[in-house]
């Protein structure tokens, strides 16, 4: 098993979950069986993790505010904690 991930494992999941894969599948708007249309604040909470690490930007806070005024009324107080948290560890950056 280590030698088959060695020789094709490794690359192929590299392809798969890079930060550039999946903001490339984000962009598509397809991670397969979800698809943005019926999981807006799901695709927006994901690219606010993958902008996180930059630092503040346009693109993060447009992430952010669509997560909030999307997310269904019962998870807003999850979606406010998601936001402060995701804007603290972008400050750090």
């Amino acid at each position: 098993m280590i030698a088959q991930l060695d020789r094709a494992g490794w690359l192929a999941l590299e392809s798969m979950f890079s930060r550039e894969a999946m903001t490339a599948r984000l962009q598509d708007e397809d991670l397969g069986m979800m698809k943005r249309s019926n999981f807006g604040v799901f695709f927006a909470r994901a690219e606010a993790l993958l902008l996180m690490d930059a630092g503040p930007s346009d693109a993060l806070e447009s992430r952010l505010d669509y997560a909030l005024r999307n997310v269904i009324p019962g998870q807003h107080d999850h979606a406010e904690r998601f936001d402060a948290w995701v804007r603290a560890e972008a400050a750090k950056a």
